[in-house]
């Protein structure tokens, strides 16, 4: 988890200093979600996400994903509301609010967190995302601290491959998707 934090931390000290080009709010992504729990127990599965602007600093997201352990499926669902304001050349502080919902075989539950970080765009084509924040789990009384780092590697204004790393409590996940922006 010190070596997440430690890159979150170097890419918010360095945003600033290498920053070209627009960053896009309008996307729909999907793609794999990998999370090793437990050391030896690990969870995968598919993931969709999708933002839209609504204003200029006014964005609105959706979120879906499915992943299994050779067993019962958790399914995670729900909506964002954030907050996005320019810090430099090109590069974009956040604050989202996220409500959602997940279902296990254990029950259903409603959950909420707020998430902020960074997006830059180094180039044209690659921009990183940083991320980090806390979700609360309400029916059990429980949550989890999150921290990541995610890359865009831009084939075109409106195409891109996305590769990431996060820590949620500990525990290492891992995604890559495609990204479509409008």
């Amino acid at each position: 988890m010190n070596k997440i934090l430690s890159l979150v931390a170097l890419s918010l000290m360095t945003t600033t200093a290498f920053a070209q080009k627009d960053i896009n709010y309008n996307y729909l992504e999907f793609g794999y979600d990998y999370v090793d729990i437990s050391g030896s127990n690990h969870l995968d599965g598919f993931y969709l996400d999708a933002g839209f602007d609504l204003t200029d600093r006014i964005y609105m997201g959706a979120y879906y994903s499915n992943l299994s352990s050779h067993g019962p499926d958790i399914d995670r669902y729900g909506l964002s509301v954030g907050f996005h304001s320019n810090t430099g050349s090109d590069t974009d502080f956040y604050a989202e609010f996220d409500l959602g919902q997940i279902d296990n075989r254990f029950g259903d539950s409603l959950t909420y967190g707020l998430n902020f970080g960074t997006r830059t765009a180094f180039t044209s084509s690659f921009e990183l995302i940083t991320k980090a924040g806390y979700t609360e789990i309400d029916d059990y009384n429980d949550g989890y601290f999150e921290a990541g780092i995610k890359g865009l590697f831009k084939f075109s204004s409106s195409t891109a491959i996305t590769a990431g790393v996060q820590s949620l409590d500990g525990d290492l996940g891992a995604n890559v998707g495609f990204r479509f922006s409008f």
